[in-house]
């Protein structure tokens, strides 16, 4: 896992990995970037791909259409 990651999955898997530490942070200061990384996850699990769309790509879309 990256520095910066806070949950990860790769296509079409059913478990979805998260930094417990990490992503409670980010959700108590900014709750809708944490939402949004829980969809994108989910995304990954249905099997979306990523590069192309690049990681930031499919979170910026999931809060431009979520909000």
């Amino acid at each position: 896992m990256r520095g910066g990651t806070l949950a990860f999955t790769a296509p079409g898997q059913r478990v979805i990995r998260v930094c417990g530490r990490r992503f409670a942070a980010h959700s108590m200061t900014r709750g809708a970037y944490g939402d949004a990384i829980m969809i994108h996850e989910m995304l990954h699990a249905l099997g979306l791909g990523e590069n192309p769309p690049t990681s930031g790509d499919i979170t910026r879309q999931v809060l431009a259409r979520c909000s």
